[in-house]
């Protein structure tokens, strides 16, 4: 019975971490629907009883209890709640007890027109309990300006007298099977890198394993003639790691 009770201990310690994270997810997860139905409500104090407590003092003295103000905080509260959103990925920093929800919320803009914003939402763990410390806006996925289509150009598409340099945060990766694209935002643009398939770009000194989320690179090559967001790569630099969004 031995190797049946070691067996079983050696998958209790893979799976045990992985879910973990999902625990965890699908806690902050439900902690922030709450605070957004909350927000819908337009109920004050329920929507405050997300925050930790730092948060919950400093926003409580700030609305106080004056009618006019927590009518106008009200108003806020339901104006600006997304009607939804979607998780794109959590990191979790155990030793510190905080965490970050990557979201994409849909939700109005200033003039009433539906977007679909990133959001980051993050949480310490106070007394067991999950608490949201503060959320950054981050860009109108609909106002980012890209490619027309994620296609490569043909090579006579491309500027070869002139030198491009180009660099930023990787966004997305795809390994096709005769090119690898690399897309990569510059402020509210992303711009879509075209490289050798994936088995070539040892060769070029680009570690494919390196390639994730988040990732700075920097490249040299030409952009195409047809579609100013998109450049063919003749060299690749990477400059800061994405990490690990497990936390570990």
């Amino acid at each position: 019975m031995r190797p049946f009770w070691i067996a079983l201990a050696l998958i209790a310690f893979c799976v045990t971490p992985r879910a973990e994270a999902a625990d965890v997810q699908t806690i902050l997860t439900q902690r922030l629907q709450g605070y957004y139905d909350a927000q819908k409500a337009g109920d004050i104090d329920k929507a405050l009883g997300f925050f930790a407590k730092e948060q919950r003092k400093l926003y409580g003295e700030e609305i106080g209890s004056d009618p006019d103000k927590r009518k106008m905080a009200a108003d806020w509260m339901q104006k600006t709640a997304p009607r939804s959103f979607t998780v794109q990925k959590l990191t979790e920093d155990k030793a510190a007890h905080t965490a970050s929800l990557f979201t994409v919320s849909e939700m109005l803009d200033e003039e009433g027109k539906l977007a679909h914003v990133e959001m980051q939402t993050d949480f310490v763990q106070e007394g067991g309990t999950w608490a949201i410390t503060g959320q950054i806006f981050g860009m109108n996925l609909d106002a980012i300006k890209r490619a027309a289509n994620d296609d490569p150009e043909p090579d006579s598409a491309y500027e070869n007298d002139a030198n491009l340099n180009i660099g930023g945060p990787i966004r997305r990766v795809a390994f096709e099977k005769d090119y690898t694209l690399i897309v990569i935002r510059v402020l509210d643009e992303e711009h879509d890198l075209f490289l050798p398939p994936k088995a070539k770009l040892k060769s070029m000194g680009i570690d494919p394993a390196k390639l994730t989320e988040g990732t700075i690179v920097s490249g040299d090559g030409a952009t195409s003639s047809n579609d100013e967001f998109k450049h063919r790569i003749d060299s690749l630099e990477i400059l800061e790691s994405g990490g690990d969004s497990s936390g570990e």
